[in-house]
């Protein structure tokens, strides 16, 4: 293989194949289940929930309906604005994903940044692995002497 060249299809499937692809991060979205739970475990709620059962300790049934009803209204309301605010950000990010420009084959391609292989990498030295360095905070950054411990 020429250093211009880059990497054949077949070897990006060879790659992949052995789990040397990049793997995007899990979505900063959160999931149905997290919003939900967030929105009704919440700190206003979990008042409203023992207001609720005090009253109906007292015998105030109509009340402790009520109160309870709102904090359910409530989250109900906040659950529904963040769960129409997590499909537009879904649809958004759908839009922006990432890519990259690869060298396959002697010809560019674009290609979606979650499916590059991973450069193959020199594994450390046995000596390497055995030695820390550690940089004293009185190094200034231009000077490039790592102190060893």
């Amino acid at each position: 293989m020429q250093a211009n060249q880059g990497l054949s299809e077949r070897e990006v499937s060879a790659r992949r194949q052995r789990g040397e692809g990049n793997q995007r991060a899990r979505s900063a979205s959160r999931s149905y289940w997290s919003i939900l739970s967030a929105n009704l475990f919440n700190f206003f709620n979990i008042i409203l929930f023992a207001v609720g059962v005090i009253l109906v300790l007292f015998g105030r049934y109509n009340d402790a309906v009520i109160t309870v009803i709102t904090a359910l209204i409530s989250t109900l309301l906040r659950t529904f604005q963040e769960v129409r605010a997590k499909r537009q950000l879904d649809q958004i990010a759908l839009l922006v994903r990432p890519s990259a420009t690869v060298l396959r084959a002697s010809q560019d391609s674009a290609v979606s940044r979650i499916s590059r292989p991973v450069p193959p990498t020199r594994p450390a030295s046995s000596s390497a692995s055995r030695t820390s360095l550690r940089i004293s905070p009185a190094v200034k950054p231009e000077s490039k002497a790592p102190e060893r411990i």
